[in-house]
């Protein structure tokens, strides 16, 4: 907890600084111009997603800043975000230690892309926010065996997976299949390598029928594009080989990218691959929530790799990805701490 409120102090005075002198841009361009511009503009045009529209909305209304926005989504990047995660991930068990929530909270707070998308009105923020409640409803849901609590709690999860389609289609999509099918795929299963060749089959057979066109076709259109992280990336010599090429890239940072990438590397993609080794050796400690968050990761993972062939936005794209797997793992090791203390005490007792 001390090394949490340490870091909320440190990145909050950096955030005055930044704010005070400028931050800079990656990539070579800055949605955020965008969507203020669509704010306070009457102009009728159409909206990649419905943020510059709710941004809009909020300027009829009189209630648009776009430094006050700003200065909101940096607290619920820097406090909001961190916490919640937390409490999501923490489980109702006895002999909880809390560490693992807080050692969550801590690593979300050094999450590099995160900090960066909380210093302007970029959408990223209050998406992270929507999905982490979405989450949340989840778990209530996943709590209640009352028929009236859980047609409530549907109602709402109904209603947040809309919001987020509406932000991109894909994350509220991800999240409706993960909610309709946490029930049925378990990670825990003693056949964890029959359903990863079933996976790779599935994409085969979505590739052969024409079902993944459109993810391919928006694929084909970073191929003409200047820009020194856009990757090479196709699909010409088979679907699976092209996607663990994209995956390798954009979900496991091999990318010569130079010291951005590397530092990226070091903060996020390490933390994701221990997370990953941890939840596949303890995979029998999971429990719903961690199999509706790696469902989540896997559609909504495939979807992205597919279809993006650029490093820098696959670093905002990934980051509801590596999220699920840092909150799966969290859970986890509450569970397998809970299972080793438990069975400690069950011992002692019994002597």
């Amino acid at each position: 907890m001390m090394l949490f409120a340490l870091l909320v102090l440190l990145k909050l005075a950096a955030l005055i600084l930044l704010n005070a002198e400028g931050y800079p841009e990656f990539g070579g361009g800055n949605d955020s111009n965008f969507y203020h511009a669509y704010a306070v503009s009457d102009e009728v045009r159409s909206a990649p997603s419905i943020w510059p529209s709710i941004l809009r909305f909020l300027n009829a209304v009189g209630l648009y800043s776009r430094e006050s926005l700003s200065y909101m989504l940096q607290f619920i990047g820097v406090v909001v975000i961190p916490l919640l995660a937390a409490n999501t991930c923490r489980t109702n068990q006895s002999y909880n230690s809390a560490y693992a929530p807080w050692g969550l909270a801590v690593l979300l707070s050094c999450y590099p892309v995160l900090l960066y998308y909380t210093l302007d009105i970029w959408r990223e923020v209050f998406m992270l926010l929507c999905f982490l409640l979405g989450v949340f409803v989840v778990k209530k849901f996943i709590q209640k065996r009352n028929g009236i609590s859980r047609a409530i709690l549907s109602l709402l999860i109904f209603m947040l997976i809309l919001l987020m389609y509406s932000l991109r289609p894909y994350l509220g999509f991800s999240f409706a299949m993960a909610f309709f099918g946490y029930g049925l795929i378990k990670i825990n299963s003693k056949y964890l390598i029959v359903l990863i060749v079933f996976y790779f089959l599935l994409l085969e057979a979505l590739f052969a029928v024409g079902l993944l066109d459109r993810l391919l076709l928006y694929n084909e259109m970073f191929e003409g594009m200047e820009g020194g992280t856009n990757l090479n990336v196709g699909f010409d010599n088979g679907l699976t080989l092209g996607f663990l090429r994209s995956f390798s890239q954009q979900m496991l940072g091999f990318f010569a990218g130079g010291g951005k990438a590397a530092l990226l590397f070091i903060m996020e993609t390490i933390p994701f691959l221990l997370a990953v080794l941890y939840i596949t050796r303890n995979r029998k400690y999971s429990s719903s929530l961690v199999d509706f968050l790696v469902i989540f990761f896997i559609v909504y993972t495939s979807i992205f790799v597919i279809a993006n062939a650029n490093f820098g936005t696959g670093v905002r794209l990934r980051l509801f990805s590596y999220v699920s797997i840092y909150m799966s793992a969290c859970i986890i090791c509450q569970n397998k701490l809970f299972s080793l203390r438990f069975n400690k005490d069950a011992q002692s007792s019994s002597l």
